[in-house]
């Protein structure tokens, strides 16, 4: 539930940015390049935030999977259903990793990205 809840809260800090950008009009965007404009905007700094928790909510998920499939005391439906939530934490780290490199270009949130295990 709260990779569920910060992927919402994810995509809440992507939209108050991109308002933020849109409202600041073609001035801003001369600047756009400049990192410490950007990097300081509270939007950015927020989605660097929500990025790292889910990231470390990501990986404890993949980990607590990898025990459960290792267990093999499920059904091959269950165990299915299991290994496709595994496969999209995966793909989730791998957007993570891509969206952390680009937001690492204006802000200290680093690059890297989400355990892909």
């Amino acid at each position: 539930i709260g990779f569920a809840d910060g992927s919402v809260r994810l995509q809440r800090d992507a939209a108050l940015l991109n308002i933020a950008l849109s409202n600041a009009g073609d001035s801003f965007n001369n600047a756009f390049n400049e990192s410490g404009v950007l990097g300081n905007l509270p939007a950015v700094q927020s989605l660097c935030k929500e990025v790292g928790d889910l990231d470390t909510i990501q990986g404890n998920l993949i980990g607590l999977l990898d025990i459960a499939l290792g267990q093999n005391r499920f059904h091959q439906h269950e165990h299915a259903a299991l290994a496709a939530a595994r496969q999209a934490l995966v793909e989730w780290g791998d957007g993570s990793a891509k969206l952390k490199d680009e937001l690492s270009k204006v802000s200290s949130c680093g690059g890297g990205g989400g355990s892909g295990r």
